[in-house]
């Protein structure tokens, strides 16, 4: 037997963190995702790419490759999309 369910997802996006949520139906409210650890809410709107492997990053994980200078780093992308600016 198949049941059928609703999920209802949200992303909150600025230049600086981006925000993933969805609502909870048995606490009947909005809960955010942790994809970096606990109670670690808000991901670095930023995307990464390593040099070596040419394997795409975000958040965190993208900040740090290019911090060890392993890697380039594409931030404000709220920004360059509302600009319609190309990145390569």
């Amino acid at each position: 037997m198949t049941e059928q369910r609703t999920l209802l997802v949200g992303y909150d996006f600025s230049d600086d963190y981006t925000q993933i949520s969805y609502y909870n139906e048995k606490h009947y409210e909005p809960e955010s995702v942790s994809i970096s650890g606990p109670e670690q809410f808000l991901i670095p709107t930023v995307l990464g790419v390593k040099e070596s492997s040419k394997e795409w990053l975000i958040g965190a994980a993208a900040q740090e490759v290019a911090a060890a200078g392993e890697g380039m780093l594409v931030d404000h992308l709220v920004k360059r999309a509302s600009s319609d600016e190309t990145v390569t």
